[in-house]
Formats: structure tokens, sequence, C-alpha cells
């Protein structure tokens, strides 16, 4: 590189390239004969770090430096363009850049063009980018213009962002209008209108010349005092503001109007945050609101419509049935509860009962289809507060539904139909009843026409007239089988009888096919409209052929009873089952010389003797009242004015179910009987008052001599007492002296002596069972029986006796006789022992019934205490167990065992005493066995 070259010493890749080019073929020679102000200015190009671009010389050769290097590519023109001529190595862009030249070169002036649109040859295709030019002119030494200087910048990014942000404004702008929100931008305090779509426009009845570029409140002065506040708080503390259904009057469409919005106040910020305005989205919502007012206003309504119906109503909520709200009518009369314990609550908890019913599978599928549900007459159980109560509904379930058609509710409604179909059930019941007891009566039914004279009948009506059950008879056909003699005297009379009264019955025969008469009675009612005209007859009919008949048996037994009670003597008559006389035989009429009609003008009772008639009455509607037999004796007058007495007897005629048909009573004359039974009775009077007198005397002599057994045994006893003294005396002191005939006659009148005063103990004792008093005392029987034992405690050791006694029950008894009972029989048992034998003597007790025992002295039903006492003595023969009861009774000889036979006498009278009863049984060599019962409660 020569010094000529310094200039060109660096920049770049060009600058290189600058240097390596062999110029002396170009337009601008070699480099050497270059003028300084080319290598000034090239010097600034290659050394630049803009891009820049210069044309020199007439034929505007071309230069550049690496900075503008990019924009042509190394496929493209780059290095091919250097040194050559503008117009040949710009071609593609010269017809745009050319006239600029030009125009700099002649005019002097700098040119600057921004984001200029051209065409380039580049990365082997021709490329649209944007370049902005400064074309700057280059005065040469000769202070003319020598070259153009082209500072460049491609711009082609920055255009097509800001295209890209133009577009977007321009798809935003277009978005902004076309969006169904009312959108508009407010810039600085005055919030002026930077923008607004055409749903704002709308929404406020303007045009974009009202508003564009205006304050907004000067354009829509009526919401001023509702929007300023929050459009102000906005811009002053940049938190954006959000309303729903805010209320704003407007002036629109030549009205005042009340509306509402929802919408938002968004700040718009500058890059440094500073807010230059608000964006306004809005959205009217004022025909909601009204629809939800409405609504609200509609469902007040409803609810006030619910909560005064007379009918039954209830909103549940939500698929547990939550109870919202109810009507008073359904608290207080379905479901019996208080408000606090239904509402808010679920359905099936409040009243569980429903689980068991058909409701819940109701609810559910109400909540599946969504489909109204309603049922009729349905059983239902409901427990309130006064229990579970049984109903019949009539109910709708109706589905309420959300703003999107899904089932939130449900709206019960509830007719209480339950006295309706209680009474329709009662009616049924009835009509059934009525029904079956015109099958048991068989009645046959018949509807008649009195117009087309189409009769409607049962089937039971067919059979009576003779024919199949299901053949259907005209009434003509009915009329024909009338008997002849009836059809004019009974049934027409009937008929035209019925016209007048209403009432239509009678009695008449029909002949049926087979020739056979029967009775038939009908009984009907006729019909007639407001003018008096017939309509219809409604009746019965039933087959009285077999009452008939039993009506001329008994009018034939009525015949013959007469003719038989006519015959007889007594006087017979007979009454209603009211006693109402209605029939007296005609010995009644002979009898008192009265006629029929007198006696049914006076009455019988006017022929019963004055002093008669009241007890008379009594017995007889005593009689009538309870439907007991009359027996009574009276005295009836004669016709000749005397009364003899009769005995008058009615007896009730009852049919099947023991109702009174009538009383049949006869009057019988018991005159001779009265005066012998009055004769009889005065002889009886005397000798019973004789009887009496004799009695009398009879128990003052009983006294006496019980007063005189009483006290000659003591004074007897006495003389016995010196007797076995002396004969003691004789016995010890002189018994050597006599001889031994002497001592066997003493031995004699000492036992004899012994025996007398065993007699006379024993009468005393038997006397004293009669004449001391009878107090009775809850006693130990056992402690009564040890003192026994200890009577006969001698005897018992001596002979090795046993004496054997369970725990005897504590019973009332008189207790010295019945210590003396047990002596007497223990006593017994100790003396009749079997030689080689040791007694042993069983005494138990239990408490039992007397209905097991067969005796009329035990009551039947009284308990009683059972007493056994058996031993293991001689026994006796069977055939003297009542004989060993009575007094002076002995079964052995004195000399075998001693005794006076009065023991078991005493113990006898003892039972008795007690109100018992004693029994004996035995064999001989087996022991005897007594069986004592004593009242449990005896004496209390």
């Amino acid at each position: 590189m020569t010094n000529n070259q310094n200039f060109i010493a660096r920049g770049g890749e060009m600058g290189m390239l600058t240097r390596a080019k062999n110029w002396d073929q170009t337009a601008v020679g070699p480099v050497a004969k270059w003028p300084q102000s080319l290598k000034t200015t090239l010097g600034i190009v290659l050394n630049s770090t803009f891009p820049m671009f210069l044309f020199w010389g007439p034929d505007l050769t071309c230069f550049y430096n690496d900075a503008y290097k990019p924009s042509l590519e190394n496929e493209g023109k780059h290095p091919l363009v250097l040194g050559e001529k503008g117009d040949q190595a710009l071609i593609e862009t010269w017809n745009f850049i050319g006239p600029i030249i030009d125009q700099v070169l002649l005019g002097g002036d700098a040119r600057c063009i921004e984001d200029q649109l051209l065409s380039i040859y580049r990365n082997g295709q021709i490329e649209a980018v944007y370049w902005t030019y400064c074309y700057s002119p280059v005065i040469g030494e000769n202070g003319k213009i020598s070259g153009v200087l082209v500072t460049c910048n491609e711009t082609t990014a920055k255009v097509q962002s800001m295209q890209k942000i133009s577009e977007s404004e321009k798809r935003f702008c277009n978005t902004v209008r076309q969006i169904p929100l009312g959108v508009t931008i407010l810039i600085g305090p005055e919030f002026i209108v930077e923008m607004v779509n055409e749903t704002y426009l709308q929404l406020v009845d303007k045009t974009e010349q009202d508003l564009i570029g205006k304050p907004l409140f000067a354009c829509l002065p009526e919401v001023k005092d509702v929007v300023l506040p929050l459009l102000t708080k906005v811009l002053k503390t940049g938190t954006a503001f959000h309303a729903k259904e805010l209320s704003v009057m407007l002036h629109r469409y030549g009205k005042q109007e009340r509306t509402y919005f929802n919408l938002v106040y968004y700040p718009l910020r500058e890059d440094s945050g500073d807010i230059y305005g608000i964006i306004v989205v809005a959205t009217e919502v004022t025909a909601a609101v009204k629809i939800k007012y409405a609504l609200a206003e509609s469902e007040k309504q409803f609810r006030n419509l619910v909560m005064q119906s007379p009918i039954p109503m209830a909103i549940l909520r939500g698929e547990d049935y939550i109870i919202e709200t109810a009507n008073k009518v359904m608290f207080e009369v379905i479901w019996r509860r208080k408000e606090n314990e239904v509402l808010g609550r679920k359905l099936l908890e409040v009243f569980p009962e429903l689980n068991d019913q058909r409701y819940p599978q109701l609810l559910r599928e109400m909540y599946l289809n969504g489909q109204n549900y309603k049922e009729n007459e349905t059983v239902s159980y409901v427990d309130g507060d006064d229990g579970v109560k049984k109903f019949y509904f009539d109910f709708i379930y109706t589905p309420l539904l959300d703003t999107e058609d899904i089932v939130s509710g449900i709206m019960v409604t509830v007719k209480d139909v339950t006295e309706q179909v209680e009474a329709r059930k009662r009616v049924e019941d009835a009509e059934e009843r009525l029904r079956l007891a015109t099958e048991a009566t068989e009645l046959a039914t018949w509807d008649l026409d009195l117009q087309t004279r189409e009769i409607i009948h049962s089937p039971r009506l067919a059979l009576i007239f003779g024919h199949k059950k299901s053949k259907k008879i005209s009434h003509k056909q009915l009329q024909s089988q009338i008997h002849p003699a009836d059809v004019h005297e009974v049934v027409e009379k009937a008929f035209d009888k019925a016209m007048k009264t209403s009432i239509y019955k009678y009695e008449a025969r029909i002949i049926k096919h087979n020739l056979e008469i029967c009775w038939i009675r009908t009984q009907g009612k006729v019909f007639f409209d407001e003018y008096g005209k017939p309509l219809k007859m409604l009746g019965t009919l039933r087959d009285i052929t077999e009452e008939k008949f039993s009506q001329q048996i008994l009018q034939e037994s009525e015949q013959k009873f007469r003719l038989l009670a006519d015959s007889m003597p007594q006087h017979i008559w007979t009454s209603t089952p009211q006693g109402q006389f209605n029939y007296f035989n005609k010995s009644v009429y002979q009898f008192s010389a009265m006629n029929e009609k007198q006696i049914n003008e006076v009455g019988f009772i006017e022929i019963v003797h004055p002093d008669d008639r009241t007890e008379n009455i009594k017995q007889w509607l005593h009689s009538i009242a309870t439907g007991e037999d009359f027996i009574g004796e009276h005295r009836l007058r004669r016709h000749d004015g005397l009364y003899r007495w009769h005995l008058c007897r009615a007896i009730p005629k009852k049919d099947g179910d023991g109702n009174i048909q009538m009383w049949v009573g006869t009057s019988t004359d018991i005159e001779e009987q009265k005066l012998f039974t009055n004769e009889l009775e005065r002889q009886v009077k005397d000798r019973t008052a004789e009887l009496e007198q004799k009695n009398s005397d009879l128990e003052k002599m009983n006294t006496e001599l019980e007063s005189f057994t009483y006290v000659s045994s003591h004074d007897l006893q006495e003389p016995l007492r010196k007797i076995q003294i002396f004969s003691n005396l004789l016995r010890d002191k002189e018994s050597e002296n006599l001889s031994q005939k002497g001592n066997e006659y003493l031995s004699r009148m000492r036992d004899a002596a012994s025996r007398m005063q065993t007699l006379i103990k024993d009468l005393l004792a038997y006397s004293r069972t009669n004449f001391t008093e009878r107090v009775f005392a809850i006693t130990d029987l056992c402690e009564l029986i040890k003192e026994v034992e200890m009577d006969f405690s001698e005897i018992i050791e001596e002979k090795g006796a046993v004496i054997y006694c369970n725990d005897l029950h504590e019973l009332p008894v008189i207790p010295f006789q019945f210590k003396q009972l047990m002596f007497n029989l223990i006593g017994n048992a100790l003396k009749f022992t079997k030689p080689g034998t040791k007694p042993f003597i069983q005494i138990i007790g239990q408490i039992v019934y007397g209905y097991p025992l067969g005796t009329e002295i035990v009551q039947p039903h009284k308990s009683y205490c059972h007493i056994k006492v058996t031993d293991n003595g001689i026994g006796f023969d069977s055939e003297y167990k009542t004989r060993i009861f009575e007094v002076f009774q002995r079964l052995h000889g004195k000399t075998e065992y001693a005794g006076t036979g009065i023991g078991l006498a005493i113990v006898k009278k003892i039972v008795d005493n007690h109100h018992g009863y004693i029994t004996a049984s035995s064999k001989p060599d087996h022991g005897a066995t007594f069986d004592i019962y004593l009242p449990e409660l005896n004496g209390l």
C-alpha cells in the first residue's frame, strides 16, 4: 500500500476490498488521481459504523462500508457493486433512488427519507425492504458537488414491528368495535372520549360524532352524579373499579329510563406508570335485573300464596330434601310440628317414618326425570307431636328448576282427603253391607223408568219370576206373569195410589212358566221432577210364598188354639210383648158377664180386686221387663159381684233368637184351695206355737239335766275318794286278817271305784265340751303335743314308745280342748298296743282344700289343716269306724283294756266344736289312723 492509500488503511473488509481493487479501469481512475475530497469522504465511510453508501463522479461510482454490506449479502451484490456505476449496480432500485440523487446533485440540498420501501436482490431473490436514507451532497475541490453520500439504516424489522403493532391495534379496535360489550376510552381528568365502540353507542343512544373528542359528561350529563366519583377515584388511586347491576338514569330513545350495568373502570398507564386515562367496559343487565326483581317479586308473591294457601304446601331443596318453607296449614294439620323443629332440616330426618313408605323413591325419581308427579288417595303415616296419624292424601310433586333447567327443589302440594276417603269407604262398606243384607234377605231390586218403561233389575228378580239368573226381563214380561185376579185389584190400584203418595207397595201372586203360583211383596218409591211429573220408581221385591204359607198355617193354628181355649174352664188370654191384652177366651166373658168391647174399654184389671191391683201390676211389669214367667194370686170379680181367688200364670213365647213374640196366660179358680190352705196355715200356726212351747220346756229340762250331770259328777267324786281311801287302808293294814276271798272282794271294790272315778271324769270332760266358752287362739300345735307327751312320760318310758311329730302349722284352736283331743288319741295309741311291740305314733299335718274330701261338712273352697294321727297298735275292724265315736262304745272287755268308752266321743265333740271333720280307718293288727280336718281360719 502506498502513501496515497493511507486513507483506506483500515475500514475493515470493505477497506481491504477497496485497496485490492484495480481502479484503473473504473470511472474514478487510479487511486493516485483521486481528489482529496473523495479520499476524505471515503475514509469517513469506510471507518463508520453506520451503513453508508457513496456515489462519486459523473457516473456515480459506488462505494460502501462494512456496516452496509449485510444489506447486500454475500450471495447478492456484494462485492460486485463496488466501483460499479450506480445505475448499473443498483438497477432494481434505481428508479426510486436515481431521481433523489439527481435532486441532491442539482439542488445541493440534503434529502432524508424514512422507512422507504425498496425491492432489492438479496439472498438470491428480490426482497422488499425498508430503509431510512439521508442523501447529502459532497463538495469537491472545485466547490461543486462531486458526489452524494448516502447515510442509511435498514428499518425493515422496525417497520415490520410497527406494522404488526398497527395491525394489532387495528385488530384491537375492530375487536373493540365488534365486541358485544360497551367499551370506551376516556383520557385525562376531563374524561375526553378517545374511542368508543358501537355497542357503547347503542347503550347510551349516541353517535361517534356525539362523543369522540368530547368530555363524557358533556354528552351524558344525567350520569355525572353517579359515575364521576367512581371515575375520579380510579384516576387518582389507579385501582380498578368493578360493579354489578350499577343503577343509573339514562336519557335514551326519547325517554328517561332506569338502567342497570355490570362494568369495569380500568386505569390506563404510561410507560412511566402515570395514569393517563380509563378504559370503560360495560354490559347492560337492565332486562335481567328487572326479570330478577320481577322473579323476586313473583317469588315473594308465590311464597305469600304458599303461606296463605288453605292447601298444605311445602318446598324442599336439594337432593337431601331440605325443608325450605311450608305454610301454616302444613305445620298445624299435616306435620303437627313447630317451625323450629322442621325448617332447614332434612325431610327424612324430621319424619323418619317416611323411609318405610314410598316417598323417598318418589322424590328420587322426581330429581332424576324432572317431571310432575301426582297421586290420589295415597295412605300416609305422619308422626307429629301428638303421635303417628294416618292420612289419605291427594298430592302433587312439582320440580323447581334453576337457570340451567336443572331440578333444584320440589314443591309439594297436599290435599288431605282423609275424611272424604273414610266417608266413601263407609259408604262402600254400607253399600256392601246393604248388598249382603239384600242377598241375605233374598231381596231383589229394580229401577223403572216411568217414561220409557225400561226396567233395570238385580239377578235375583229373574230367579223369583222363574227365569235364569242371567236373563234380563222387560217390564211388560213381568206384568204378564201377575195373576189375572191381582192385576186390577192389587197392582193397578197400588200404582194409582203411588202416583198420589209416592209410596208403592203391594202383595200379589205371580205365575211361573211351570204354572207354579208364588206370592211376591214389592215396595218402592216414585220420584217426580220439579213440575210434579213422575220420572222413575225404585224399589225392592221379595218372594213371600213361604211366609204366606206360614201365615196360613199360623191362622189355622190360631183357630185351633181359640177353639181349644174356648172349650176350657180356665180363663185364657194372650198379650203383645209389651203387655197389651189382645185375646180372652169365652170363659173370661162368661165369668165377668162382660163382652169383648167392654173389656177392651175398661181393661182386664178392672175385674181384679182393688187390694190386689198394685201388686198385680208391679209383678206384671217386672215380667215384661225381664222376660221372666209371671205367677201371682189375685181375686177376680164374678158376674154376681163376688170375688174369687185365682192363680194367674203367664209365660213368654219366644222366637229362635230369644225375642218375645207374645205372652200366653191362664187364670185358674183356686177359691176352694185357698180356703183349705188358710185353714191348714191356721192349724200349722197353732201346732207351731205348741211345738215352740214344748221345745222351750225341753231346752229347760236339758239345761237342768246338764246342770245335774255336772253337779252330780262333782258330788259323786267325794264318796268315791273315801271308798278308795278306806279300801287302800284295808289293803295295806288288814290284808293279812282277811281271807283270800275277802282280799278278792276288796280288789274288785277298788277296781270298781277306779272305773267309777274314770267314768265320772270322762262325763265331766264330755260335759265341758258343751258348756265351756269357745275362745279360739293361734296356737303352736307342736307345743301342745309336747305337753301331752310330758303327761304320758312314764308310760312312754315304760313301753319304749316313740312319738313322731312333724312341723305342724300354727292354728286357731280352743287350746285346752285341742290338748284334750290329742291326750285322748295318744292315750288310746299307748293303751291299745300289741304285745311285744313298741308303740310308734306318727302325727303329721298339711294345708289342703276342702273340695277333694267329698263330704258335705267340709266347704269345697275353704282351706283346712289336715292332721293325721297313726299308730301301730291292735287296730279295729273297719265296720266300727263310725261307731267308735259314740258315747259308751267299747270294742274290748273292761278286763282287757281299761276305759269308759267316752274318750273318742269327746274327740268327736271337740272336732265338732272346731267346725271340723274326723274319720277313722283301721284293720285288725295293723294299727289305726285318725284324719282330722280343722279350718285354717277357724274362729277368726
